[in-house]
């Protein structure tokens, strides 16, 4: 059997099972945006690591070390954000060629230093080593108060689908940089706007923590795509969900790109991934004040676009003339088609 075969999702439940189960510490472990341990009385320690590869993640014919620095932190402040919880330290290693000039590392820690510090999280160290390509590998470790964490495995029957602020553009970006599209469907400041998004995201700390705090149930970060993501909710809380189109904010600009790419203004939306923006769920009691205070104090907007149902098997979208069939979703997958 090879990775290929059984893919990222595969190879984690295998790695799953050599992993020790301490259940009196570890809140969460294994299979949501971050694992949380319980460390004293009053608060939890959250980790997560993310590893970039050149020319696999990246090309830094199409990013500058700087931006590269800066993209690495917040993919990692993401997934913190995505527990509600607030981010503090950074451990960064790097793998380098022997014949890189050292400019690209001051710009890369610049950039690092840049997002880091936007956050309020410090480096505190990290290790180096020799490889043929750049590899850029952090462990970002944030604190939270037990009864705030926000999970994957907590979604409920009749609660709303709520998604912070546009779909699609970081992917719209992407395909942008690969010169896989006609640049002339959209305006120079269209275009800027949607590299932006890839290569320098935002990640939602303020979002995720007013959200909790105002009752949201459960809550994922977009990085694989809406449709994988959402899924890994519903797979966890043992439900399903029903996604309705026309709800899914989309700027004009994506829809133009997604539909010359692929024949479907949703496309990207639903499986571009690397928003980071958040994917959460919330009783329908709860909504409008989550949706309006996000919006008055993060100036971030917050869309209603579907629910969960009882049907575990069925994650289905609704079309805008109203009929109804099965998401599909791909996401990222490391391993599944090299």
């Amino acid at each position: 059997m090879l990775l290929k075969d059984i893919g990222e999702v595969g190879i984690i439940k295998r790695i799953s099972a050599y992993t020790q189960d301490e259940k009196e510490n570890i809140i969460v472990g294994i299979g949501d945006d971050a694992a949380v341990v319980r460390t004293n009385p009053e608060l939890a320690s959250v980790y997560t690591t993310d590893i970039l590869v050149e020319n696999i993640h990246f090309s830094l014919s199409s990013i500058s070390p700087f931006q590269l620095g800066y993209k690495s932190i917040m993919v990692n402040i993401s997934d913190i954000a995505a527990m509600a919880a607030n981010p503090r330290y950074a451990l960064i290693s790097l793998a380098l060629d022997l014949n890189t000039d050292v400019k690209l590392v001051d710009e890369f820690y610049e950039g690092v230093i840049k997002a880091a510090s936007s956050y309020g999280v410090v480096v505190i160290g990290g290790d180096l080593s020799k490889a043929d390509t750049l590899i850029v590998s952090v462990v970002l470790i944030g604190e939270v108060e037990e009864g705030t964490i926000r999970r994957r495995n907590t979604a409920s029957v009749g609660e709303k689908i709520l998604v912070t602020g546009k779909q699609g553009s970081s992917a719209a970006g992407l395909n942008l940089i690969m010169n896989k599209v006609n640049l002339n469907l959209i305006s120079d400041s269209e275009k800027d706007e949607l590299i932006k998004a890839h290569i320098m995201p935002v990640a939602r700390v303020k979002e995720a923590k007013l959200a909790a705090a105002l009752g949201a149930a459960s809550m994922e970060d977009i990085s694989d795509g809406l449709a994988a993501d959402l899924r890994h909710i519903c797979e966890q809380s043992k439900t399903g969900a029903r996604v309705y189109l026309s709800k899914i904010p989309i700027n004009d600009s994506v829809r133009k790109i997604s539909k010359a790419l692929t024949g479907s203004e949703y496309e990207l939306a639903l499986n571009g991934g690397e928003d980071y923006e958040l994917v959460l769920t919330a009783p329908e009691s709860k909504v409008n004040q989550i949706a309006d205070e996000i919006l008055k104090i993060c100036k971030t907007p917050v869309s209603v676009i579907g629910e969960i149902v009882a049907d575990t098997e069925n994650i289905s979208i609704i079309e805008e003339d109203g009929s109804s069939k099965k998401l599909s979703f791909y996401g990222f997958n490391h391993f599944k088609d090299m």
